[in-house]
């Protein structure tokens, strides 16, 4: 109940075994299936040979019954690139999507033709890798956790056999092959990094094991087969001493240099990449995003492992001021198209290309900061007996850090957050959902605080988790996950907010039921039975209020998106549908679960946050100062808690930031001003 992701009971059962696995797609509707999956998918993961894929797509028989193994096995990667165009398409609600459950036909078909192909046993290959790959970004896409966790790792495994991992000196292999199977390895990569933060299991990468370069910085249509790519081993042998004269290089010597890792190194992998200022190209989105990942790794290894628990929390401070020195370098080596700043009143300029990539590096780049700081964010009281005052001054420092990257992240998906096109517009797009939730979750905590380390922003904050929470109502009518997790956040809001004596009278108490869901209401939750309007479907409930607010409709909503290019215009935050009237819910005074199942359902979504907090049982406990609890939703808030971390700080923001890299508070400009990039 206290995850989001998709498991097996949440959907609806579909019989595929009459499926014809030779079947294709219209060739119209095959063609769009590609294309979007180039489109949307392959710059920032690119898995795939797209060369030779595509030559295979054009040049295959589709009415022959004779095929081979290899086609069986090509087949089936189309399949799985079908499947996860056409989630894309229901996500999106494009007006060419298909059937509610045609990527359940599509994988169905996949699974078929490669796992019964004996994928599973053979010896590995490239080919059959990149398939396993492939499947791996549907799972993820559908927020199938725990499949994609099993893919992934025979992916990463069969990776490993091949030697992706180790730099390639093969002299029968290409340039081209070789750079292939490096994008394949970083891909693989990146996604296990994911899972890591995801599900906070330990992960079967070790960087010290790896040593393949980072992709070349190049244009994917100027990558050819055959085509020399890397320069010769005499000038590789001599590539730091051309490091030191980088500034007399031309922009093409940059753009060809392989980024070789050094051999035999005892230290992380984040020590070793070096930190260039990149040309644009199609690739440079990848490489960034790989350079992230390897740092977002090491933040997961470092600090939200086992090991951590032995050590002091003067070693764990030191841990994350190092790692936040190699993020602010790597965001400070940024060239100026790429910088991570957005304007909080100011919208972008969709008119320019790079505006959704630095998107993408935005968001990534605050979510590992996230994580980074959220060690900080809890209680210490109790834990320790004596802390410097310099500790109290990094640990607020360090809690400010965590909940402006969670506000930050929030003023970032709002600039796309008009419709659900735009919403997932942001590559890869699977991950919007994530970054959402996991800013909500930073938000919801503090909340529980009672703001006590930012009771200055309370107000900004529950302002964004509402936003944050309209927002997966709008994502909820295609997505069984951000259902699940509009059910989680809702409730968790209706909770804390009476500890701030603030309102959430505003916030819709329905939202859209996606079609394959099987919808389990919390019927077995005691103490709610005053409120049975709660346990009903919400999709009659929509009919009822229909008549009240067009909007309910949800033929109309389905055909609500649209194609036509973003227009610049003032930015409102208010998602394009709200699913129930004003006048809707008036009646709702309290969260209509009993306290034990609140507790239960907080404590499991902070449970992969790491090992420093007290038990969850202290954030639903009797009053504190300045908070009144038999006021609900009044709007007014008492004199704030003065937290015994803050009263240690003694202005001391101005040396942490020269440490952390903080953005200094400015009552001017709101809470925080330099968004994306925290300069």
């Amino acid at each position: 109940m206290g995850s989001y992701h998709t498991e097996d009971a949440d959907v609806e059962f579909f019989n595929t075994t009459n499926i014809n696995c030779f079947d294709w797609p219209e060739p119209e509707d095959a063609d769009a299936l590609i294309q979007s999956y180039f489109a949307t998918v392959h710059h920032a993961f690119p898995i795939l040979d797209k060369i030779n894929f595509m030559s295979q797509y054009n040049q295959f028989d589709r009415t022959s019954a004779n095929i081979s193994i290899e086609n069986v096995i090509w087949l089936g990667t189309l399949n799985t690139i079908f499947a996860i165009s056409a989630v894309h398409a229901h996500l999106t609600r494009s007006p060419n999507r298909g059937h509610y459950c045609d990527h359940l036909i599509y994988v169905a078909r996949a699974k078929t033709l490669c796992l019964d192909q004996g994928l599973l046993y053979d010896d590995a290959r490239v080919h059959t890798t990149s398939a396993i790959g492939l499947l791996c970004l549907y799972f993820i896409s559908t927020c199938r956790l725990n499949r994609v966790w099993t893919f992934c790792g025979l992916a990463i495994r069969h990776a490993l056999t091949l030697g992706l991992h180790v730099r390639s000196e093969a002299s029968d292999l290409s340039d081209y092959d070789k750079e292939n199977r490096v994008r394949l390895w970083w891909s693989l990569y990146s996604l296990e990094c994911l899972l890591n933060e995801l599900t906070g299991r330990p992960s079967c990468i070790s960087d010290r094991d790896i040593s393949t370069p980072l992709p070349i910085n190049i244009n994917e249509e100027d990558m050819r087969p055959g085509q020399p790519l890397y320069e010769v081993q005499e000038e590789i042998r001599h590539s730091s001493e051309r490091t030191n004269r980088r500034s007399s290089q031309s922009p093409e010597d940059l753009r060809r240099r392989p980024y070789q890792m050094p051999i035999g190194t005892t230290q992380p992998l984040a020590y070793t990449f070096p930190v260039l200022t990149l040309p644009a190209t199609t690739s440079t989105y990848f490489i960034y995003r790989t350079q992230l990942s390897i740092i977002s790794y090491e933040i997961v290894t470092q600090l939200y492992c086992a090991a951590t628990i032995k050590e002091t929390w003067a070693e764990v401070q030191g841990a994350i001021k190092r790692i936040d020195g190699r993020l602010r370098s790597w965001r400070d080596n940024l060239p100026d198209e790429y910088t991570l700043d957005f304007d909080r009143w100011d919208e972008p300029d969709w008119r320019n290309p790079l505006v959704l990539p630095r998107m993408g590096l935005a968001m990534l780049f605050n979510s590992s900061r996230i994580i980074l700081f959220r060690p900080c964010l809890c209680r210490f009281e109790g834990r320790m007996s004596t802390q410097s005052e310099k500790s109290m001054d990094f640990n607020q420092q360090g809690v400010q850090l965590c909940i402006h990257s969670a506000r930050t992240m929030i003023n970032l998906i709002g600039w796309t957050a008009r419709n659900v096109e735009k919403l997932y517009a942001v590559t890869p797009w699977w991950h919007t959902l994530h970054y959402l939730c996991e800013a909500l979750s930073v938000l919801m905590l503090e909340l529980a605080y009672q703001a006590q380390h930012l009771p200055a922003e309370v107000a900004y904050m529950l302002d964004d988790a509402k936003k944050g929470i309209r927002w997966l109502i709008m994502m909820s009518e295609e997505s069984i996950s951000a259902r699940k997790a509009w059910e989680i956040f809702d409730t968790l809001i209706r909770l804390v907010a009476p500890r701030i004596n603030w309102s959430v009278y505003d916030l819709p108490t329905t939202a859209p039921v996606p079609l394959g869901y099987n919808w389990r209401p919390w019927r077995g939750i005691p103490a709610n039975t005053a409120f049975p309007h709660l346990q009903t479907n919400p999709q009659s409930e929509l009919s009822e209020f229909a008549e009240l607010d067009p909007e309910l409709d949800r033929r109309r909503q389905v055909s609500s998106s649209s194609a036509a290019p973003w227009p610049l215009h003032t930015f409102g935050y208010q998602p394009s549908h709200t699913y129930a009237p004003t006048i809707y819910g008036q009646n709702l005074v309290s969260n209509p679960m009993d306290q034990n199942r609140a507790i239960q359902m907080f404590g499991s979504i902070g449970a992969l946050h790491g090992h420093y907090d007290e038990p969850w049982h202290h954030m639903f406990g009797a009053s504190r100062p300045g908070v009144i609890y038999d006021i609900q939703g009044g709007g007014a808030m008492g004199p704030p808690p003065l937290p015994a971390i803050a009263e240690q700080d003694n202005g001391s923001e101005n040396s942490f930031a020269g440490n952390i890299g903080a953005g200094k508070f400015d009552p001017r400009y709101g809470p925080f001003h330099a968004m994306g990039g925290g300069k």
